[in-house]
């Protein structure tokens, strides 16, 4: 990985079983990966996605 202003870039093609294991592959530390992605209006993944469907 690399970084681009803001933005970290893979150099390859990464699939992850959950989205805290590609927070802590991105980070370096653990992380609660529901709570740590955000889309561009600041919701969590969680509220995104997780919260939604039990609505």
């Amino acid at each position: 990985m690399r970084e681009e202003g803001e933005k970290v870039i893979s150099e390859r093609v990464r699939l992850f079983v959950s989205p805290s294991t590609a927070a802590v592959a991105l980070l370096g530390r653990s992380s609660n990966g529901w709570e740590s992605w955000k889309a561009k209006d600041g919701r969590t993944l969680d509220e995104v996605k997780r919260r939604r469907v039990g609505q």
